[in-house]
């Protein structure tokens, strides 16, 4: 009797993996999905910030099971009902690729700037497209949230609450963003993990400002920078 119980109660728990989109992963096959979850985690970023021309906007992505031993390519597709960014803002034509022998990677999606984005905020949900290769990953991870504008918000990566942000550039105004890109003449693709990148960009800003200062932000308060050097 407890044979029959144990059988019943383990296709029940598959069904309602199956229900909720949880997959219980095999070493033989190689599931690829998006890092953030879609469900409460998206991406945003603005041209405002980077006028020189086009957007390379990095996706983290993951993989489980087995891994590639070649260069897996892959395709992503648009979720048509849940987007609002026109084609024509977005290439995503070529084939993107997850390096082999490796669990982590990211892939780079251009985006391209348009008249709308100065007054709207658009968005774009992106897919991973199905082949033969890989299988998908969990269903809040099948997908890619990405908006994007021309107005002026704050980058992603500048949160005080972690400790590179407050001891190198400190709270965020919008000046202050406008001036670490002037003084540095353009800042590259921040991640949390660029420390060295992040200190360096704001000791060029500590130099412009007491060269050029001092300057007053949209609070009304003096331009600054914690960073020590």
């Amino acid at each position: 009797m407890k044979k029959y119980i144990l059988v019943f109660v383990s296709l029940v728990l598959l069904y309602a993996c199956d229900e909720r989109g949880i997959l219980e992963n095999s070493n033989d096959v190689s599931y690829i999905y998006f890092t953030k979850n879609a469900t409460n985690d998206s991406t945003s970023t603005s041209f405002f910030f980077y006028p020189e021309g086009d957007i390379s906007v990095p996706v983290a992505m993951n993989l489980s099971g087995r891994m590639f031993d070649e260069d897996c390519s892959f395709k992503l597709e648009v979720v048509k009902e849940e987007t609002t960014l026109d084609a024509a803002n977005y290439d995503i034509s070529e084939d993107f690729v997850f390096h082999k022998d490796r669990v982590a990677d990211t892939i780079y999606i251009t985006f391209k700037n348009s008249e709308i984005l100065s007054s709207e905020i658009r968005r774009v949900v992106f897919r991973i497209a199905d082949s033969e290769k890989y299988s998908q990953g969990d269903t809040p991870f099948r997908t890619a949230v990405i908006s994007i504008s021309d107005i002026a918000s704050r980058p992603e990566w500048w949160n005080e609450d972690e400790w590179v942000i407050w001891a190198n550039l400190g709270e965020f105004t919008i000046k202050k963003f406008e001036l670490l890109i002037e003084a540095n003449g353009g800042i590259p693709e921040i991640t949390l993990d660029d420390s060295d990148v992040i200190r360096r960009c704001a000791l060029t800003l500590k130099r412009y400002l007491e060269k050029y200062g001092p300057f007053i932000d949209e609070n009304g308060d003096e331009v600054t920078v914690p960073v020590i050097g």
